[in-house]
């Protein structure tokens, strides 16, 4: 224990700790938090947003290069090679990590389109079981939500719902969906 307390010594000697550092701390712990819980509330879209892939895809090629470019611009102020390359590394990281969030997020709060009902052919509808450990002998079977499939645009798609929205429907019918389009151009489907 010793020996740590003379490495912080240290570096509390050759860096002081400002009270900026405890606010930007502490807006930092607020930030990471915030992002958590905003992807907590967002990833659960994901599966409801048509071509979900191709927004992740650009939006981490988007985050990669904001990352690189912010990072080459902050690293103006590292005094030493490993801080140029902690900052580029960190802002890198950072923007990856952001950026799928904050396009969904634009692309389905800020959308100007209407909800429209499409007409699509009805597959299945299956039950699912959210447990990460699996139904234990005795336990309930009830479904905690469903996969519906269907055929969209000459692609079969999947969506969930925590009900089945098409009860009693076989496979080929015809049904409505609620879609909505996105503010970048990625269709939604606007279910529970």
């Amino acid at each position: 224990m010793t020996r740590l307390r003379q490495y912080v010594q240290v570096l509390t000697e050759r860096y002081p700790v400002l009270r900026s550092d405890y606010f930007i701390a502490v807006l930092g712990a607020i930030l990471v938090f915030s992002v958590i819980t905003l992807y907590a509330f967002e990833v659960p879209r994901f599966s409801n947003t048509f071509n979900i892939q191709w927004l992740i895809g650009i939006a981490l090629l988007l985050g990669a290069l904001l990352g690189v470019y912010v990072g080459w611009k902050m690293s103006r102020y590292g005094e030493e090679e490993m801080e140029k390359v902690a900052y580029v590394g960190l802002s890198f990281f950072i923007c990856i990590a952001i950026m799928p969030l904050l396009l969904s997020l634009t692309n389905r709060i800020l959308s100007p389109f209407p909800v429209v009902e499409e007409k699509v052919e009805f597959v299945k509808a299956s039950a699912y079981i959210g447990s990460r450990f699996g139904v234990h002998k005795g336990q309930s079977t009830k479904a905690d939500g469903y996969h519906i499939f269907f055929i969209r645009n000459n692609r079969v798609e999947r969506i969930k719902s925590k009900e089945n929205i098409y009860p009693g429907v076989r496979k080929g019918t015809e049904v409505r969906l609620s879609v909505r389009r996105g503010l970048l151009g990625f269709d939604f489907a606007t279910i529970k």
